[in-house]
């Protein structure tokens, strides 16, 4: 199933079987889902001292590389940082 979706089988950072899909739009500059095949999201890796956008605030955010990306970041839609703040995925 997941070779049918041109994607390869890996591991999350737990060791759980997935399936990888590479997004052909990946870092390309966003507004929103609507814009990349995977996830808008804007970065919060990086020093703590690094103020995190606030929910809201006007954001421009980058194309997801893969299905599963991890790392800690927010998402972005409409041109504005989502609600619910900062996620982080392993």
């Amino acid at each position: 199933m997941c070779i049918a979706q041109h994607g390869y089988e890996s591991l999350s950072a737990f060791g759980y079987p997935i399936c990888q899909l590479h997004y052909s739009d990946a870092g390309k500059t966003c507004s929103g889902k609507a814009d990349c095949l995977g996830q808008c999201r804007l970065s919060v890796d990086g020093p703590h001292e690094t103020p995190r956008p606030l929910a809201g605030q006007a954001a421009k955010g980058l194309c997801t590389a893969e299905r599963y990306s991890p790392g800690c970041f927010v998402t972005i839609e409409g041109g504005k940082v989502t609600a619910g703040g900062a996620i982080c995925e392993e």
